[in-house]
């Protein structure tokens, strides 16, 4: 598994941070700034062999520091062309990362993760960024993305300090969720975001893997605790250790104690309301006599409302929030408000990047809103909100997936086709949904010989998409 202990966080607010913009490339200095990726890693040879066939192009060099791999992790460090050295593992982030950086010669540091990986031209462009734009006196973040667990399921981000210049002195703290804050602090240097991200793989989303890292987190927090005291940000890593371990009412304690800790309208408080608010989901609403009540799912939903209000006292555009709000108001037939919050969190909404946020969130929202307006039978006003919505996020699957079944619910096949021949190129299987889009169009007009055709052939070609099943299962029981 890949060396990895979180999300890294930012307790000082004192550090300066620049908005997450796009790279605008100053003048070429024509001077090349060595550039080495450092990577720390246990047992995990194929993740780190995606990672380092990925930047060997980027590189000046490769620094992986091995922390006891029983595995093929370091012949596949060597092999790739990656310096190699080997150090105990002893319960520390912060020391693993700080034993890397003494063999580090590079003049910028770039930490990646085994698995990690740069897709499309972001590796060009962050070496354009090293060698043309970068500051002594700054720390970059990049984006770290997760992939959905299912095509539908919106893959989730956050960001972390992963660039920096080489300079002494400038060390990690922490036994898990290990930081440079502090080091960052005392050089005065300030905190800027780059809008490029590193991609993570689906064997992140592997149970048994996130399980040994939630038990790991679990015992390092617990060291760092007897070391140091509690604080919030400890408290959120054993909460979300404890989710992931299925020990929820651990886990909301953890959050409730996180968010009692935590500096007002800081990310560590945000972070805590939104470990109890999953925590409410899973665990049932008990009676004063320790009995799970009859109606326990309202009774949850009730104090998540509440929850989310409290929060949304301190956080009032939370883009998550405002999400979260309006399916627990819709969920409970409260359709008006529902519809107000996921229309602010389109319009309005915002996220705290250095917290593992949904990365199309004010899609979601009005991909939701949309589905509000067709129930309450106002199909215009879904389309036109889909439609600026589709402008404003061109590449969203998301969207366009909404816009053809809008079309396809009323028979339009020729503007169902021309929004299938928008959908992204890394759409698999657009063909199949051409086709698909077709019977259903087919279905929609009662021709149900053609639409079995149609779809049939989809489904014979391997589209699995549930637009497809759907409208295929209408057309056979017809």
């Amino acid at each position: 598994m890949s060396e990895t202990s979180g999300q890294e966080r930012s307790p000082l607010t004192d550090i300066q941070r620049s908005p997450l913009t796009d790279i605008q490339l100053s003048p070429p200095t024509k001077t090349r700034r060595r550039l080495s990726v450092a990577i720390i890693a246990r047992n995990a040879a194929e993740a780190l062999a995606e990672t380092l066939v990925c930047i060997r192009n980027l590189a000046d060099e490769i620094v992986v520091l091995d922390t006891g791999s029983t595995d093929e992790t370091p012949m596949i460090a060597e092999r790739l062309g990656a310096k190699l050295y080997r150090r105990p593992w002893d319960e520390s982030f912060a020391a693993a990362r700080n034993a890397c950086l003494t063999h580090v010669s590079g003049d910028w540091v770039l930490w990646l993760d085994a698995g990690e990986r740069l897709e499309h031209d972001e590796g060009r462009l962050l070496r354009e960024f090293v060698d043309e734009q970068v500051d002594l006196a700054t720390a970059y973040l990049l984006r770290i993305a997760l992939p959905g667990r299912e095509p539908l399921v919106a893959g989730e981000q956050v960001a972390c300090v992963r660039l920096h210049p080489n300079r002494p002195g400038l060390i990690f703290h922490g036994r898990v969720r290990e930081s440079l804050t502090r080091s960052l602090f005392a050089f005065g240097m300030k905190l800027e975001h780059l809008p490029l991200t590193l991609h993570r793989g689906e064997r992140d989303h592997e149970q048994e893997a996130k399980a040994a890292k939630a038990e790991r987190n679990i015992r390092l927090a617990d060291l760092q605790i007897v070391e140091r005291g509690q604080n919030a940000d400890l408290l959120n890593c054993l909460g979300e250790a404890c989710q992931t371990l299925g020990r929820h009412e651990a886990a909301l304690g953890h959050y409730q104690r996180a968010k009692e800790l935590a500096e007002p309208a800081s990310a560590e408080m945000l972070e805590a309301y939104y470990g109890l608010l999953t925590c409410l989901e899973s665990i049932p609403a008990k009676a004063a006599n320790n009995q799970v009540e009859a109606d326990a799912p309202s009774q949850n939903r009730t104090a998540q409302i509440a929850l989310c209000m409290e929060a949304l006292e301190m956080f009032s555009l939370d883009a998550q929030l405002l999400c979260a709000l309006g399916g627990y108001l819709q969920s409970l037939g409260q359709r008006e408000l529902a519809a107000r919050s996921y229309e602010v969190a389109y319009r309005h909404g915002q996220v705290e990047p250095e917290i593992w946020h949904l990365r199309d969130i004010r899609e979601v929202a009005a991909v939701c809103r949309s589905a509000l307006l067709q129930l309450d039978g106002n199909d215009d006003a879904a389309l036109t909100l889909l439609s600026e919505a589709w402008s404003a996020y061109p590449e969203s699957l998301r969207i366009g997936r909404q816009m053809v079944e809008l079309h396809v619910k009323h028979g339009r096949r020729d503007e169902a086709l021309l929004a299938v021949s928008k959908l992204s190129t890394e759409l698999p299987g657009k063909q199949n949904w051409r086709t698909a889009v077709q019977g259903a169009c087919a279905a929609t007009a009662a021709n149900w010989m053609a639409a079995k055709t149609f779809l049939e052939t989809a489904y014979r070609g391997g589209c699995r998409e549930r637009f497809c099943l759907r409208w295929l299962c209408v057309t056979l029981l017809a």
